[in-house]
């Protein structure tokens, strides 16, 4: 099990609570800030699954609107961390991650959802828009792996 997380002091103890609960689990664990969109964080990442089968990656990364506010009244930072976590960010996992969900005989990608996807949300269109992106990106990506055994 990979444990990926921003906050190192949440992965201080996990891994070790995991392993003595469920006997032959076997876990790694990376503090990775994806909103600073550091290159090195993605490389550590890449490092740390090398040829492991990942068998489920379960995509949670997201960034939302600190609250509801027009799309005008939207910060350029806000919409810039918004934009780089959400977009950038869960697609550059999602490459790095990917290849081990086929290298065996199944995978699965899961990606958590929101009704921003499917119904425009106003007061936080940045995030409904992104939502919307992945969830179409996401159906693309498991027409591509399907071949693969990896559903998404």
């Amino acid at each position: 099990m990979v444990l990926v997380s921003p906050t190192q002091s949440k992965l201080a103890t996990l891994p070790q609570e995991i392993e003595s609960k469920y006997a032959g689990i076997q876990t790694k664990a990376l503090a990775m800030r994806i909103a600073k969109n550091d290159s090195a964080h993605y490389e550590r990442l890449a490092a740390l699954v090398g040829d492991l089968h990942i068998a489920i990656l379960i995509n949670n990364v997201g960034k939302s609107h600190d609250s509801g506010i027009t799309f005008l009244e939207t910060s350029g930072k806000a919409m810039d961390q918004i934009i780089s976590i959400n977009v950038n960010g869960a697609l550059k996992v999602t490459q790095i991650v990917a290849p081990g969900t086929a290298s065996g005989k199944t995978g699965s990608i899961l990606t958590m959802g929101s009704f921003g996807a499917l119904l425009s949300t106003p007061f936080v269109a940045t995030y409904s828009g992104w939502r919307a992106f992945f969830q179409h990106s996401s159906t693309a990506l498991g027409l591509e792996l399907k071949p693969d055994g990896v559903r998404v």
